[in-house]
């Protein structure tokens, strides 16, 4: 989505809506701060890289995007692209945001990115039938491949705008988080997935049923998976990244298959994906 704006417009605004739908009786306090510390390492990457920023806009999408289609928003938005969500809630939200854009004559489009597979060509396709096992998905990544490698950075342009910042979780909640040992953000889901191959052995031999939720050698609060889950839900680190990364790590080299192995957990991932589109 970012790649398609710079290539259309000399002028980008990164946002993101703090939707109210998602308060305190849906989401916990570290679940949140989660979020919001994964906004703020993105707007910090924006500003270095690119001097240009995230803004972040507070409402229900719908008050949110008929103000900036109308031109009565901080900014004027003539086109909008948006990464692809499969889940039930976003699926009814995005449609609405694309109705509202045909209203006002705004060029939308949603892109496929938090997937190693495009669900709609999927469940689409002929002769689909649901997965219910690692055989079934196995199948359909391996018709509906191969895996595509992550897309290469953008150059975002510049960017001076004031307010609209990110703010801290003490807004919403009158509790502190009481989790700090997986902060969010891109740049420490890079670090983990490159300290996860770092470990070739690991990778190789990694199998789902021999892991445990906390327990690591002298770091007994990590999990002995790669804790990589929460990055992945999030956004914080491409799922396709994450595959070519374990694909490169168990290239020429006996390794675990799946349903167990890192690459299963993966498939595992897609398969509930597909089942929810």
């Amino acid at each position: 989505a970012l790649i398609e704006a710079a290539k259309v417009s000399q002028q980008v605004y990164p946002f993101f809506v703090l939707d109210p739908h998602f308060d305190r009786s849906r989401v916990g306090v570290n679940r949140y701060n989660f979020l919001l510390e994964s906004l703020r390492d993105l707007d910090e990457q924006l500003r270095t890289r690119h001097g240009s920023r995230l803004l972040v806009l507070r409402g229900s999408p719908e008050s949110v995007f008929t103000e900036l289609f109308q031109g009565k928003g901080p900014f004027q938005v003539s086109a909008l692209f948006w990464e692809k969500d499969s889940e039930p809630y976003a699926k009814r939200r995005d449609a609405g945001v694309l109705e509202l854009a045909q209203k006002f004559g705004v060029r939308a489009q949603s892109f496929v990115g938090h997937t190693l597979l495009d669900l709609e060509a999927v469940v689409r396709s002929p002769d689909f039938k649901p997965p219910v096992s690692m055989r079934d998905i196995d199948k359909i990544v391996t018709r509906h491949g191969p895996i595509q490698p992550p897309l290469p950075d953008v150059k975002v342009p510049p960017l001076q705008m004031e307010g609209f910042g990110v703010p801290h979780v003490s807004e919403f909640y009158g509790e502190p988080p009481a989790s700090q040992g997986f902060p969010g953000g891109e740049r420490e889901a890079l670090r983990r997935l490159q300290a996860v191959c770092s470990d070739v052995a690991y990778v190789c031999e990694f199998e789902k049923p021999k892991t445990a939720s906390t327990g690591r050698p002298e770091k007994p609060w990590e999990p002995s998976t790669t804790g990589l889950s929460p990055y992945l839900k999030f956004g914080c680190l491409s799922v396709r990244t994450c595959w070519h990364a374990i694909a490169k790590c168990i290239a020429n080299r006996r390794h675990s298959q799946p349903p167990q192995s890192l690459h299963g957990q993966l498939m595992f991932r897609e398969m509930f994906y597909v089942l929810g589109e």
